[in-house]
């Protein structure tokens, strides 16, 4: 049956739910500054796991990962991307699979290199 499971008949509707998670996730950007200008951490940490964990689904969705268990999620919406991206590097750093020794503060991983 998983075999058989096949992206196209639904990719447009995914796309739109992709889109749909990433425009709501506005409300959280805001949340993420009042949070940060209030100095609540714990605030803080709960919005970006909910930034994280809506930007790996959009990932997953766009690229059509069929996910093949939990434990290889993230590497698997990874490989989709493109194990060389700067969108890459930097949730493996934010998921803590990866450690950068350099500054990684600025948006382009590119200035590093």
């Amino acid at each position: 049956m998983v075999e058989e499971f096949s992206w196209e008949p639904l990719r447009s509707e995914a796309i739109g739910f992709a889109g749909h998670i990433l425009m709501c996730d506005a409300e959280l950007v805001h949340k993420l500054f009042s949070n940060l200008w209030k100095g609540n951490l714990s605030g803080v940490s709960y919005v970006v796991t909910r930034l994280f964990d809506d930007a790996t689904i959009a990932m997953m969705l766009y690229h059509a990962v069929f996910i093949t268990t939990d434990s290889v999620y993230y590497e698997e919406v990874e490989r989709a991307v493109a194990l060389d991206t700067d969108w890459t590097h930097y949730h493996r750093l934010l998921s803590g699979t990866e450690t950068d020794p350099e500054d990684s503060s600025s948006i382009s991983r590119s200035s590093h290199e």
